[in-house]
C-alpha cells in the first residue's frame, strides 16, 4: 500500500486516472473497491491468464507471468461516464 494520500499503480488501475495523480483518494473509495473485490473472488469472477516473458535478443519465452484479470461492471460504469464526452461541435 503507498503512503497516505498517494496511489500507487494498482489503485490508479482499480479506480482510474485521477486528474492529479499527487491528490488523496476520495474517502472510502479503497474500502469500497475492497469490498468489491472479495466479492468478486468469492463469486469466481476473477480469471487467471498467462502472459510469456520474452528474451528480447533470442526472441525466446523466459517464463510466464501470471495475471488475474477482474472485470468489474461497476468501475466500467464509472469509466465509461468518466470518459464521455459530449457531441462534438463544430467550430464557427
Amino acid at each position: 500500500m503507498a503512503e497516505q494520500g498517494r496511489h500507487t499503480a494498482g489503485d490508479i488501475a482499480l479506480v482510474g486516472v485521477p486528474d492529479d495523480p499527487h491528490d488523496p483518494l476520495p474517502p472510502g473509495m479503497l474500502q469500497r473497491v475492497e469490498r468489491r473485490l472479495r466479492v468478486a473472488l468469492a463469486s469466481g469472477r476473477l480469471r487467471l491468464h498467462f502472459q510469456p516473458v520474452v528474451f528480447l535478443p533470442s526472441g525466446r519465452t523466459a517464463g510466464y507471468e501470471a495475471l488475474c484479470r477482474w472485470h468489474d461492471d461497476e468501475a466500467r460504469r464509472r469509466a465509461a461516464r468518466a470518459c464521455s464526452c459530449g457531441s462534438p461541435r463544430r467550430p464557427g
